[in-house]
């Protein structure tokens, strides 16, 4: 095999791999936003935001390694003035993924948590793929803790 055959087998794993990272976070992000379509019709639902952000930061606590991101969130505020939010929040570095979820209410001086599942790690695109889908799992099949504050 000559080094051009090579480096194209190579550059074909990487696009395929690219390929399905992105069609699993696009179907994650889908996931969330028909959680945050059901919320818009209940009927005692006043608003819901549900956004994806990314952030950088280039040296955590102290650590060369940069870390980067994407968090996707869906708010809801309900007549009754309460509110709750679903979070995932997608982190990684060049040795791994790192997905928390968990959902929260706005607390006296910070949110709190009311659901937390534990972290998910993925070091390969396979297993980037596997965790992510459950996580977002988790949170969609956790949209009965709305029940939470509309009692209140």
């Amino acid at each position: 095999m000559k080094l051009s055959e090579s480096k194209s087998s190579m550059e074909n794993v990487e696009n395929e791999q690219v390929g399905r990272w992105m069609k699993a976070l696009v179907d994650s992000i889908c996931d969330l936003s028909c959680l945050a379509a059901k919320f818009r019709a209940l009927p005692d639902v006043e608003k819901v935001d549900n956004d994806i952000y990314v952030h950088r930061i280039i040296n955590p606590a102290g650590v060369a390694i940069p870390y980067y991101g994407f968090a996707y969130y869906v708010e809801v505020l309900l007549r009754n003035d309460n509110e709750i939010c679903w979070h995932m929040d997608v982190s990684w570095n060049e040795a791994k993924w790192v997905i928390e979820t968990f959902v929260s209410i706005p607390g006296k001086d910070c949110s709190e948590t009311i659901k937390e599942f534990p972290d998910r790690v993925a070091h390969s695109v396979d297993e980037f793929i596997v965790e992510l889908k459950a996580g977002t799992k988790q949170l969609v099949d956790c949209a009965e803790l709305i029940e939470t504050q509309r009692s209140k």
